[in-house]
């Protein structure tokens, strides 16, 4: 059993506080951009043929506001009021659940990494199932091998806790693995189309887009870790929510400009023009 002190209380009250600003600020910035990007979506997916990809741009798009639903209602409502073995089952619900919709945004990433790259790097259509097999085996055994539930001491339950580096270190790590190698494999095309000159409608929403969604999240798992292992693991949960919540905003975006760059070639073609640009074949999401 873990000692409780007065300090102790206090800073898992600060935590869970700050956390909880967090958990909420990732919501807010969901919904926001539901409505940013409705009309686009309606347009480039809602009114199309429900194709797979549809399917899983659809789940990993509106699965980040049930996970963060649930964070919300723990961190806001619910943490002082209900048992350990339900305060249990909520957090990790929403764990995996944050767990399946990252896949399905990887997978669709993947699907453009898989486009630009495949005739540059040989038997890439193996690597990259391989590697992403790899990683969900990896935290599917240490999540089950790893995962405990120490009764803490009443001052110190809140549901936002986690007691245990290893698991947190191995699904951030072997995540920040994966993007690091889609980032080389995205960056290294853009660089060539970019001093080559030859850009084409797709630049922005597969390179730029691209490149800033990597910088972007991989900063967020750099702070993440620093705050874990600088802090306190009891941080895990701070950049969590708005991780999740850019991945899935980023990821979403990314579809859907794409998308509509190879609308507006279809049209160009359509009405008998001659593009101004030599535009590559990128198949679409």
């Amino acid at each position: 059993m873990v000692a409780t002190t007065d300090t102790d209380v206090l800073r898992m009250v600060e935590y869970e506080s700050l956390i909880s600003y967090f958990v909420v600020s990732s919501a807010a910035l969901l919904v926001y951009d539901y409505f940013l990007t409705l009309d686009l979506e309606c347009h480039l997916v809602w009114s199309k043929p429900y194709r797979w990809t549809n399917i899983l741009y659809l789940v990993q798009r509106y699965l980040p506001l049930l996970d963060t639903a649930i964070l919300l209602t723990v961190a806001a409502f619910l943490s002082d009021r209900i048992n350990q073995k339900y305060c249990d089952a909520i957090l990790n619900s929403s764990l995996w659940l944050h767990f399946v919709g990252t896949a399905f945004s990887e997978v669709l990433l993947s699907m453009r990494i898989y486009a630009i790259s495949r005739q540059r790097v040989r038997h890439l259509g193996y690597i990259m199932p391989a590697c992403f097999a790899l990683i969900l085996v990896a935290n599917l055994v240490v999540a089950s091998m790893l995962h405990t539930k120490e009764q803490i001491p009443r001052p110190l339950r809140g549901c936002l806790h986690t007691d245990n580096r290893i698991d947190f270190t191995v699904f951030i790590g072997t995540y920040v693995l994966y993007d690091c190698g889609g980032f080389v494999l995205i960056i290294i095309p853009a660089i060539v189309e970019y001093k080559n000159r030859q850009f084409s409608p797709l630049y922005d929403s597969v390179y730029r887009d691209g490149v800033f969604q990597y910088i972007l999240l991989l900063a967020m798992c750099s702070i993440n870790l620093v705050l874990v292992y600088g802090k306190s693991v009891q941080l895990y949960y701070l950049c969590m929510p708005m991780l999740r919540a850019f991945h899935s905003i980023t990821t979403s975006r990314i579809v859907l400009h794409i998308r509509e760059a190879m609308e507006i070639r279809s049209v160009q073609f359509s009405v008998g023009g001659t593009p101004e640009v030599e535009i590559s074949h990128h198949p679409v999401p």
